[in-house]
């Protein structure tokens, strides 16, 4: 889970065209994955969406690149309402 690695999340210094093109498909992943918890919130029990919110505060550190540290507040905003 990229939660747990955060490393496979880095680009700065890419090895090869192979290692770009993972980052880019664990990319993808983790921001389709942000949208569609964003989208359950209302439809999920209150122990579901409590480790949701678990899961997706580590994502939202300023350890973690911008644009998926945004997308996490913003996923985490509708899991508190």
């Amino acid at each position: 889970m990229a939660t747990e690695d955060r490393e496979s999340l880095d680009l700065s210094k890419p090895d090869s065209k192979s290692e770009i093109e993972a980052f880019e498909q664990r990319w993808l992943l983790l921001q389709l994955t942000l949208k569609a918890i964003g989208n359950l919130p209302d439809s999920l029990p209150d122990s579901e969406r409590t480790s949701l919110v678990k899961a997706v505060t580590l994502l939202a550190g300023d350890d973690t690149p911008a644009r998926i540290r945004i997308d996490a507040k913003r996923v985490l905003q509708r899991l508190e309402r």
